[in-house]
Parts: C-alpha cells; structure tokens; sequence
C-alpha cells in the first residue's frame, strides 16, 4: 500500500503540477491580505487541514485508478481509508475553526464506504444497497444540515421563517452539501461507472465552484477555511481528470469479455 500512495503520488504531481501553483498563490494571498494578528495560527490551521484532505484526495484517486482495473477489493479499502481521513480533516475544522458544516455529508460517505468495503472485500451486502436506500441518508444529512444552521448558527427553529427565506440565507452552504452528497452517491453507486461518474462530475462541479467563490472572498478581507481551499483544489483534479476520462474513445467502447 506505501509503495503504491508513493506511486500514485508521483503521478498526481506529474499530472497535476498547476495545482501547486494555485496553492502557493492561494497561500501568498492569505499572508498578503489577511490581518496579521493571528496570521501564524490561521495559516497552520489551514495547512493542517489541507494537508490532510491532500491524503484523503491520492488514496480516492488510488481508488478510482483500481475501479478502473476491476480491482474492487482494494479500491473500497482505499475509498475507506479516505472517508476516515476526510473526517478526520472536518472534526479538526469544527473544532478549532467552529466549521462543522461539511461534517453533515460524511454520513452519506461513510455508508459508501462501508458498502462498498462489504460487497467487495468482505462479499456480503450491506443493507443500504442502492440508491433508492441510499436517498434516505442523504436527505437525512441534508435535513441535519437545516437543523443546525437553524438551530445552532440562528437559535431559531425550522417553522419560524420560510423555506425559500432560509434556502436563500444559506444557498452557498446548500450547494456545497448537495455536490458532496452528489459525490457521495458516485462513490456509492460503483457498479455503475457511466452513472458513478455523471453523479461524481456534477457533485465536484458544484464542490469547486463555491469553495473558489469563498478562496475569491480573500480579495475583500474574508478569510477561506483549509476545507473550503482543499474543498477547491484537490476535488478540481478529480473533477479533471474524471472529465478527461469519460471524453476519452476507449470510455466509450463496450467491454467484449475475450
């Protein structure tokens, strides 16, 4: 397994070398337009957190590399070992930067995972075995997301404003939700890979857009969390390299068994 995160790294650096760039960028801004009180500790919270996530994103690569060679068995263990670093990096973020709300998608994940570990490594089904079931978890995530948006955030309760009222209060924190359940559910449904990569294009898609608008927010004194910029950078290389992948010919042909 370390020889193969070395390699997968060494690839991700060959393939992905713009994104150092953009990170050094990201972090330049932070020093140059952030308030110096304090600087030190934002930047370390922002490292760690990012560094983290970085892991999580070679080991869902690794995952995504052995999918694509049938080999199940250690692509859901590599998918699960990214799911606990994922958390890991949010539990860190709530804690310390009081940034829970990407914490109420890792439900849905955590599922994936486990589903998948159990059909491909263990060889037994899993209760939540399709995307019907697998709906419920997510609208239960998104249903938690309300309730402490509302309740925590606001001390308010759900009925007290209207639903349009309180989407369009929070519409940024909403997307970023739905693309990571959106992603979630790719992961999941990896029996399907045309559906599995639809579902894994459209969730980064929206992850990218509102984590770049956040890291933009440095231009008017905001300060971007270590998710929100690993939650731009590191699903951006999935995202293209997912999108090079279903435009390549060979996506398109049927697998003839021989």
């Amino acid at each position: 397994m370390i020889r193969k995160f070395i390699s997968s790294l060494g690839v991700f650096f060959k393939t992905n070398w713009w994104i150092v760039i953009i990170y050094v960028i990201i972090i330049a801004s932070l020093i140059h337009f952030q308030p110096k009180k304090n600087i030190e500790w934002s930047l370390f919270d922002a490292i760690l957190t990012s560094s983290i996530h970085f892991v999580a994103d070679i080991f869902i690569l690794m995952m995504i590399t052995e999918y694509a060679e049938n080999k199940r068995s250690s692509g859901s263990l590599f998918q699960l070992i990214a799911m606990i670093l994922f958390t890991i990096a949010k539990l860190y973020s709530g804690i310390v930067e009081s940034n829970w709300r990407y914490l109420f998608a890792d439900l849905a994940f955590i599922v994936a995972g486990i589903k998948n570990y159990r059909s491909d490594v263990n060889q037994k089904s899993f209760v939540i075995n399709n995307l019907g079931k697998f709906s419920l978890i997510c609208i239960l995530c998104l249903f938690s997301f309300f309730w402490y948006i509302g309740n925590v955030e606001h001390g308010h309760e759900l009925y007290e404003i209207s639903i349009i009222e309180y989407i369009g209060n929070h519409y940024t924190d909403l997307i970023t939700i739905v693309g990571l359940l959106l992603f979630a559910a790719g992961l999941f449904e990896s029996n399907n890979q045309k559906l599995s990569d639809v579902l894994v294009v459209c969730g980064l898609s929206f992850v990218v857009a509102i984590s770049g608008n956040a890291i933009l927010g440095v231009l008017d004194g905001d300060h971007p969390s270590g998710l929100e910029i690993s939650h731009f950078l590191l699903p951006l290389t999935v995202l293209v390299y997912k999108i090079k992948t279903m435009f390549s010919i060979e996506y398109y042909q049927p697998n003839i068994p021989s």
